[in-house]
Order: structure tokens, then C-alpha cells, then sequence
């Protein structure tokens, strides 16, 4: 310990040694300085694409607005469409039975028809039936 004590710093060590020190703070505080102002021109920049940004949904806002308004448009006629596809199969389906009721009827009445010709014929061929009869009237 004694050895120690009576060792001293010569002077010229000592500034030389608290100049180290002052300069490695310089480099640190430069470095701090650079860092603080990088960042600082990153804010600045984010800010103005912040802006635009805003300003672009703005623009995506209005657009959003207008397609709403075009969707519930679409929206109502579809629904018109809906309607009326489905209001016309009613009616295909009536018209359906009604086109089967008539077909039922026409069948019926060429049954008729047809039996009425046989009827006919054979009233006019059978038994010596009206045959010779009609000679007279085209005498």
C-alpha cells in the first residue's frame, strides 16, 4: 500500500489521460447526435407518408360509399328478379296444368270424333244402310 500512495500521476499523464476520456464522450455523444438525427429524418418522412396515406383513404372512403350504394342497387334488383323468376314458374306451373287439362280434352273429343266416324260409316255401309239412298238424291 505504500507503494501506492506515494505514486502520484505526473500531470501530463493525467490530461492525457482525461483527454481519452473527453473523446471517447465526443464519439458517443456524435453517435447519439447521428442516431437522434437519422431518426428524426425517419419521422419526418413516415409523417408524410402518414399523410398521403390519409389522403388515399379518403379517396378509398368516397369510392367505398359509391360501390354501397351500387351493391344495394344490384341488391334490390336481384331481388326484383328473384321475384319475378319465381312469381313466372308459378305461372309456367299453372299453365302446365291447364296445357295437360287441354290435352286431356282434345284427346276426349278425338275419341268422340273418331267414334262418330265409325257410327257414321257404319250407318252408311251397314245393312245396305243409306247408300243406295243417296243415289236417289244425286239422280
Amino acid at each position: 500500500m505504500a507503494e501506492e500512495v506515494d505514486r502520484y500521476v505526473l500531470r501530463h499523464e493525467w490530461e492525457h489521460s482525461r483527454g481519452k476520456i473527453h473523446q471517447r464522450i465526443n464519439e458517443v455523444d456524435q453517435k447519439h447526435d447521428d442516431k437522434y438525427h437519422s431518426l428524426e429524418i425517419a419521422i419526418v418522412a413516415m409523417t408524410e407518408v402518414n399523410k398521403q396515406m390519409v389522403e388515399g383513404n379518403k379517396d378509398i372512403k368516397t369510392e367505398l360509399v359509391k360501390l354501397n350504394g351500387t351493391m344495394s342497387k344490384q341488391n334490390d334488383e336481384i331481388k326484383d328478379v328473384k321475384y319475378k323468376t319465381e312469381k313466372n314458374t308459378e305461372d309456367i306451373e299453372e299453365n302446365k296444368e291447364e296445357l295437360k287439362t287441354y290435352k286431356e280434352e282434345v284427346k276426349k273429343r278425338q275419341k268422340d270424333n273418331v267414334t262418330l266416324f265409325k257410327w257414321f260409316s257404319g250407318l252408311l255401309m251397314g245393312g245396305g244402310g243409306l247408300v243406295p239412298f243417296i243415289g236417289l238424291f244425286f239422280k
